[in-house]
């Protein structure tokens, strides 16, 4: 996918190229992390502007106590906050442990506030802080838990130490409602409507996908499909083996543009590659499978349909290359398979090539090298002017 350009705002700077297109749920995820980051940064700012006016009006006289309690929650939210840019969301976990050090922060301010003054410096950053747990929390109980704790956490120091009357702490402690839940029902719908987004999105890629194919088909059936059932059918090819195998190929095309799918002959992956034999032999090239443990081999990727067809491609290809340029009429074919990867080989002993040299074509290049790549597995080319020619291929089994 092609590289953009990032937007300009957190997580990544202004004109950074970002590999690849996020999904809607990724994008609202980062949008509410930046959310919580801007409403933290507010709660800083509060508390900042309380202790500047307690400072200013002499409301504290143990400044030290009340400059410790701050410090701490300024690191915490320095850590929070790195923590939420980084992972471009807003983990349960981080929520806990935020949730854990603002309510020490409030027992903590509420504690100095009754021993140097008046004042709960604490408080009003709380407020600004509390939309982070309706954001982070996905389940109403445990947003509801996290506005009761901060409730508490805020409510049963004050009237313990009777700073306020109680219904004054009530009220004060009820102010987390609003923000805990308002913050879960939007994060709530716009995680649901990120959803949707994300579900149309694939629809719409199906659906082009697959209008492609039909496109594809139609040029298929109105061209190629054409000529090779007219090349079949008619006088054209005076060799009947060769007509025969015309003819196989034609209505192997005609079910690839019925289906989407390309398969070969069989029911399993030892029956498509005897298949692939006897249609070499109709075109004149002799393949020897190896039999020594082809057949368990073949069991072991019985349950890998795409694995078998990649495979069966794959060996067609190779043998086709023996057929085109070997100048020989005989090629080996063996299979072998283990729990973590497959092992094919196709080997002749015809004229070769110097593997150094460039290649050129579609063959080996494209579609041998080319699948073999898209399958995450490696080609291995053996090969000398007049020794013959060894290929190897290895695919990682899913």
């Amino acid at each position: 996918m092609v590289a953009r350009a990032a937007p300009g705002w957190l997580p990544w700077p202004a004109g950074a190229a970002v590999p690849e297109e996020k999904t809607a749920q990724q994008r609202t995820e980062q949008t509410l992390a930046l959310t919580v980051v801007l409403f933290r940064l507010g709660g800083l700012a509060s508390l900042a502007l309380v202790l500047a006016m307690d400072a200013a009006t002499g409301g504290w006289r143990g400044q030290g106590l009340a400059v410790l309690l701050a410090a701490a929650i300024i690191i915490d939210c320095a850590i929070l906050i790195a923590g939420w840019l980084r992972h471009c969301r807003v983990p349960p976990t981080l929520a806990v442990a935020d949730l854990a050090v603002t309510a020490m922060a409030l027992a903590s301010g509420a504690v100095v506030g009754g021993i140097c003054g008046p004042g709960y410096f604490a408080y009003p950053y709380s407020i600004a802080s509390s939309v982070a747990y309706g954001i982070s929390f996905r389940r109403l109980g445990q947003a509801a838990a996290a506005t009761c704790f901060l409730g508490a956490a805020e409510g049963l120091p004050a009237i313990m130490l009777r700073l306020v009357p109680a219904p004054h702490a009530i009220f004060d402690a009820s102010m987390y409602v609003p923000n805990v839940m308002v913050a879960f029902a939007v994060a709530g719908v716009m995680r649901r409507t990120a959803v949707d987004l994300d579900a149309g999105r694939l629809r719409v890629a199906e659906q082009a996908e697959e209008r492609a194919r039909l496109r594809q088909a139609r040029l298929l059936h109105d061209s190629v499909l054409q000529t090779v059932e007219f090349l079949a059918a008619g006088d054209c090819i005076s060799d009947e083996q060769v007509r025969g195998h015309v003819a196989a190929e034609a209505l192997r095309l005609r079910g690839f543009i019925a289906t989407g799918t390309l398969t070969e002959g069989g029911s399993d992956l030892a029956s498509m590659l005897r298949q692939l034999a006897s249609d070499m032999a109709r075109l004149g090239l002799r393949v020897e499978l190896l039999h020594h443990g082809l057949g368990a081999a073949a069991s072991r990727l019985t349950g890998d349909p795409h694995l078998c067809t990649a495979l069966v491609a794959v060996a067609r290809e190779g043998l086709t290359n023996v057929l085109k340029h070997a100048g020989v009429d005989r090629a080996v074919l063996r299979l072998t398979a283990n729990s973590r990867e497959v092992n094919l080989t196709v080997l002749d002993h015809g004229r070769g090539f110097d593997p150094a040299t460039p290649l050129t074509g579609f063959g080996i290049n494209q579609s041998l090298r080319g699948r073999v790549a898209e399958l995450g597995g490696v080609v291995r080319i053996q090969s000398r002017p007049g020794a013959g020619t060894r290929v190897e291929v290895t695919l990682p089994r899913l």
